[in-house]
């Protein structure tokens, strides 16, 4: 599940999502945007804290282009309220329930998409389709025993916060939870 993520094929959709932090989901994620797979890009960062120090400088260079330098309205960045990969669905959720989408494009690390489409399936309402992909991954085995270990823990976390909470209503556009 970690190793190996199901991948899917990339059709149109409404939102393309670049989860933070993460050295190439950003670039990945602009990319499906130019390429005219998406309409919108949507950027989960901590501008003064987690995305800036854990990504290189030219990747940190294009989300402060693209969050801070632009006024594109299709750029939409957001900091989640929760700092976790759950705090960014119940984010990414409003947001698509306030803009009407129907379909979004997860950009995620190769070790992380197993558990972003869990939590983003059980999280988003069900009529909005979620697809996930693995921008490119490259790490040590270190790294990835690391990962491993954190991504299993982190499942169990993910299973009692989505079966506790449930999903973004549909009503509340950008509601707090």
């Amino acid at each position: 599940m970690v190793l190996v993520p199901l991948q899917v094929a990339v059709r149109h959709v409404d939102a393309v999502v670049s989860l933070a932090p993460g050295h190439q989901r950003l670039p990945a994620a602009v990319e499906y945007q130019e390429a005219g797979l998406a309409d919108n890009l949507v950027i989960s960062w901590f501008p003064d804290s987690i995305s800036s120090a854990a990504i290189e400088p030219e990747f940190g260079w294009l989300e402060n282009q693209k969050c801070r330098a632009t006024n594109e309205s299709s750029v939409h960045c957001l900091t989640p309220e929760l700092n976790s990969t759950y705090g960014e669905a119940l984010a990414v959720g409003s947001l698509a329930v306030a803009k009407g989408w129907d379909s979004i494009l997860i950009v995620t690390s190769r070790y992380h998409v197993f558990r972003t489409r869990y939590i983003f399936e059980r999280t988003l309402p069900s009529h909005i389709g979620v697809e996930v992909v693995a921008a490119p991954t490259e790490l040590s085995i270190k790294s990835w025993v690391r990962h491993i270990g954190y991504e299993n823990v982190a499942f169990v976390k993910a299973l009692l916060q989505t079966w506790k909470n449930g999903r973004v209503p549909l009503s509340q556009g950008h509601a707090k939870r």
